[in-house]
């Protein structure tokens, strides 16, 4: 089971990301959330402001982080891009 940092930030471009800790091998993931993340699955997102997509982020944290444990249990890795299908379970 994946532990989540308390809060996400922005990647400095047009997305956020998330960190967990993997307690199984004591590693952390990176959770990738893009803009077409933020604008065709959470309907959101702003490419100018940073802030706006991580306050979007925190609004739609429960239902990130199904999809952030779906695709590790799908695509084990340190660093995962969300995946509009990752939404889907």
């Amino acid at each position: 089971m994946l532990t989540f940092e308390d809060r996400f930030h922005s990647d400095g471009v047009l997305g956020c990301y998330l960190w967990a800790d993997e307690p199984q091998t004591e590693k952390q993931v990176r959770f990738n959330i893009g803009p077409k993340i933020l604008q065709d699955v959470l309907l959101g997102g702003n490419p100018v402001h940073d802030n706006v997509n991580v306050a979007l982020c925190e609004t739609n944290r429960s239902r990130i982080e199904a999809a952030c444990q779906h695709a590790f249990a799908d695509r084990p890795a340190a660093s995962i891009d969300l995946q509009p299908m990752d939404f889907n379970q």
